[in-house]
């Protein structure tokens, strides 16, 4: 059995509850183009233990996401050929996400709800950043990420930011 809540804290929610209901989210602009991130093609080489060694593959990411990171640091290179991935591939990606030297206390839209933001963006500015991270072997990719990330700490503005790093998957299909 959990604890039961107080009275205050039932008129709480239901203020929460009753902001909720009476919230209209404002008409999305249909008549503006939407803006679209400008995209590039690399060379990508899998790091995949059941890929065959040497494996590449073109594959595309953000622009502003890759110059924020540099592209040499990567390990990415311009594309020479025109492999493409097989189907359900997704590159190990590196993700930095830029936090803010001091949290702001904002406002739900629908709610009111007061909630502490986190986040090191100004409303409207891009606050994460993917990008595909490469390297020739386990122990180049982890020395790879590594570096990346002590290069890049004084961009994430202390604390609040973060830098992850997510596997490459390489679906395996056989046949029989």
């Amino acid at each position: 059995m959990g604890r039961s809540k107080s009275v205050a804290q039932l008129k709480r929610n239901l203020r929460y509850a009753e902001n909720r209901a009476k919230y209209i989210p404002p008409e999305p602009d249909v008549k503006g183009t939407p803006e679209s991130r400008a995209l590039e093609s690399f060379l990508y080489l899998s790091t995949s233990p059941i890929a065959p060694d040497g494996t590449k593959f073109i594959i595309s990411a953000s622009v502003k996401a890759v110059s924020f990171f540099g592209k040499n640091d990567l390990g990415l290179a311009d594309p020479t050929l025109d492999p493409a991935p097989p189907r359900n591939f997704h590159p190990g990606v590196v993700i930095a996400q830029i936090g803010a030297t001091t949290p702001k206390r904002r406002k739900a839209a629908g709610s009111k709800r007061v909630y502490i933001d986190y986040s090191g963006k100004a409303d409207g500015d891009q606050s994460s950043y993917t990008a595909p991270i490469c390297a020739a072997g386990d122990s180049n990719l982890r020395a790879t990420y590594l570096a990346l990330a002590n290069e890049i700490k004084r961009k994430l503005n202390g604390a609040h930011g973060s830098v992850m790093y997510y596997p490459e998957y390489y679906p395996a299909i056989f046949s029989g």
